[in-house]
């Protein structure tokens, strides 16, 4: 039921063309933050593989037909397990480097600590 209603609003976005209206999908945060780990992935292996199929679906990146999620525990993950060999042998270069960057960029402070602690007292 849900699934054909979400369809239905979808179907009719064309009627919202040139005018200052718009529709996307609102994904949970939990879902948003591991989407914002996979686009900078996905970037990374375009521009080392022009002919390869990634499609992002949720918070699941397919890479031809090989299914890759993000763990801040792990990294970007394949079958539940660290997948950073598989999509690197996928690729065809090593994504060893933009995983981990992306890892310590998780590892962080959240923005709102980083203001609290700046301003000094």
């Amino acid at each position: 039921l849900r699934g054909s209603f979400i369809s239905k609003i979808f179907g009719k976005t064309k009627r919202l063309k040139d005018t200052a209206f718009g529709v996307d999908r609102d994904y949970p945060e939990d879902v948003r933050a591991v989407r914002k780990k996979l686009f900078p992935i996905r970037k990374e292996i375009v521009r080392a593989n022009r002919n390869l199929r990634i499609v992002i679906r949720s918070d699941i990146m397919t890479v031809g037909k090989e299914k890759f999620s993000w763990s801040d525990a792990i990294g970007i993950t394949n079958n539940g397990k660290e997948g950073t060999q598989k999509l690197s042998e996928i690729v065809g270069v090593d994504m060893a480097q933009k995983v981990a960057s992306l890892r310590s960029a998780g590892e962080s402070l959240p923005v709102t600590e980083q203001r609290q602690g700046a301003g000094g007292s």
